[in-house]
């Protein structure tokens, strides 16, 4: 049975392994996201939080999280902010002709600009560096405004640039602005939630915020990732395949043409150059759930109260903090609706753990459920905190978790079965001097019941004072333990002698087994 469910469990994994990953092909660093605001803080994007203060996390911090969130192509900051810290028009002039320069410099890069700011008038040189710019072949993204407002807003509503509206699928948002020149709408509603464990008091943080500045990078981003996991496409490519997967909305703005081509479904985009993706993304973790529960029945059915507690820590306990720790550790609990990726993480941690429980369900135990499962995570976790994993892939990584627990457990079992054998040939030669303690220490050192069992059955055997001394006084099986000492008053009763002697003066638990062992074996009482 275990040895069946090691190969499907494998097989399962192998097959997750095999699949285009969710963000396996964002390996292309032929893609580079230009973002024009405020200075982004490094600390916050990479959600390392300690001793940051909310001055520190700026507009284009927030811009940047929601951008790397979604792909994880690099980022290029231009400040567009002046010395008072708010959008200044010559910063952002400069801003665009470093991205100009940019794209004439390296004409291999498909290059992605956001622009979460707006103007209320147009600029003939903002809109001359901006027609440069898309000409030269790059995508240019810009936020609609916030003045739930018909009203143009620049750089938005210049020929070329991708207007987004910020908005749900029940409608727009009421803040957002619309009109005819918008293209596409995302929601603008982001939340941070990071996690630090020192200090105690900034344990967690969060934050929250909304409008079109953070619909537009949901596009950017979205695009970029497109064009990394399918190099053939073009920057006005992928963003066709964003208008063309856009979803309806209930709402009278969308029916009327003013909020483009409706409300970006990112999941969608993904599936069409990524056909695995709806695989991964929406059928495999059903299967793995219904494997999950299969495996939780079995543990429930076969080993009674013992497997459901196991079972209830698995699922509440352990799968959720090995999940969360692989994620921050590896740098991608960076945002809520980091789609595929964090899913992916999350599905191979719950799987991993899965198939190391699953692969000695016919004869587990707790310790060596740690044994199996935490060495494989630990070495993973490490990996991950270190960068490797983002290297050699998440998929790679997480099969070879799922392989380290497998081969655990199986060493583990391997190891079982061979003190078993061990205990079966000292049984067999009872007189050997030496044997009892042989076995205690076998006993002591064993992770498994069946061994520890057959210990005591074992000392039975050898009936010699050991035997007898270890058999009165061990708690873990007290009826095994009776069993043995019945076994002794029926074959070797003089071996008890010693302790029949002194009936009258030992400890409650010694007396009450020997006993009632001399009951069960049909000897006579002693006389108080």
């Amino acid at each position: 049975m275990a040895l069946r469910l090691y190969s499907v469990l494998l097989l399962l994994v192998a097959a997750l392994a095999g699949c285009s990953d969710v963000a396996g092909a964002d390996q292309n660093e032929s893609v580079v996201v230009f973002v024009l605001d405020s200075p982004i803080n490094v600390d916050f994007l990479e959600g390392r939080v300690v001793g940051l203060r909310a001055s520190d996390v700026t507009h284009g911090s927030l811009v940047g999280r929601v951008l790397r969130g979604y792909c994880r192509a690099p980022l290029m900051c231009v400040t567009a902010e002046g010395i008072e810290g708010s959008p200044d028009r010559s910063a952002y002039l400069s801003g665009l002709r470093s991205v100009l320069d940019h794209v004439r410099q390296h004409p291999d890069v498909k290059l992605v600009v956001n622009i979460s700011l707006a103007f209320p008038a147009p600029a003939a040189e903002e809109e001359e560096l901006i027609r440069r710019i898309t000409a030269a072949g790059a995508l240019v993204v810009a936020a609609a405004g916030n003045e739930d407002s018909a009203a143009p807003m620049y750089p938005a509503a210049y020929p070329g640039v991708v207007a987004v509206a910020s908005a749900t699928r029940d409608g727009k948002a009421l803040n957002s602005n619309f009109g005819p020149h918008i293209n596409i709408a995302a929601s603008g509603d982001i939340s941070f939630i990071d996690y630090e464990f020192l200090p105690y008091e900034r344990l967690r943080r969060e934050m929250e915020a909304r409008g079109t500045s953070f619909a537009a990078p949901r596009v950017a981003a979205t695009a970029a990732y497109l064009m990394r996991h399918d190099p053939r496409l073009s920057p006005r490519e992928a963003y066709r395949i964003l208008e063309s997967t856009a979803g309806p909305m209930d709402d009278a703005y969308y029916r009327d043409g003013m909020l483009g081509a409706g409300l970006l479904d990112i999941y969608r985009a993904k599936c069409v150059v990524s056909p695995t993706y709806r695989f991964v993304h929406f059928v495999l973790p059903v299967s793995i759930w219904i494997v999950l529960g299969v495996i939780s029945a079995y543990l429930c059915a076969r080993h009674g109260w013992a497997g459901a507690f196991l079972t209830l820590m698995i699922w509440l306990v352990g799968l959720p903090a090995s999940v969360l720790m692989v994620l921050k550790l590896a740098g991608y609990l960076e945002f809520v609706g980091g789609g595929s990726v964090v899913l992916g993480l999350a599905v191979l941690s719950i799987f991993a753990a899965a198939t190391a429980i699953g692969s000695a369900a016919q004869h587990w135990n707790v310790p060596k459920t740690g044994l199996a499962v935490l060495p494989a995570f630990a070495v993973f976790l490490v990996l991950s905190a270190a960068g490797v994993v983002r290297h050699v892939g998440q998929m790679t990584g997480a099969l070879a978790v799922a392989a380290g627990g497998v081969g655990v457990a199986v060493a583990l079992e391997v190891l079982t079965r061979r003190k078993l054998r061990f205990v079966m040939v000292l049984s067999d030669a009872p007189d050997v001097s030496g044997v009892s303690d042989l076995l205690v220490r076998t006993y002591r050192r064993t992770l498994d019941m069946r061994v520890e069992k057959a210990v005591l059955v074992s000392l039975a055997r050898v009936a010699d004072a050991t035997a007898v001394e270890f058999l009165l006084n061990e708690k873990k099986y007290p009826q095994e333990c009776v069993e043995g000492l019945t076994q002794i008053a029926r074959t070797h009763v003089s071996a008890l002698a010693p302790w029949l002697d002194r009936l009258d003066s030992l400890e409650g638990q010694e007396e009450e087994r020997l006993r009632e062992a001399l009951v069960k074996g049909g000897q006579v009482l002693p006389e108080s």
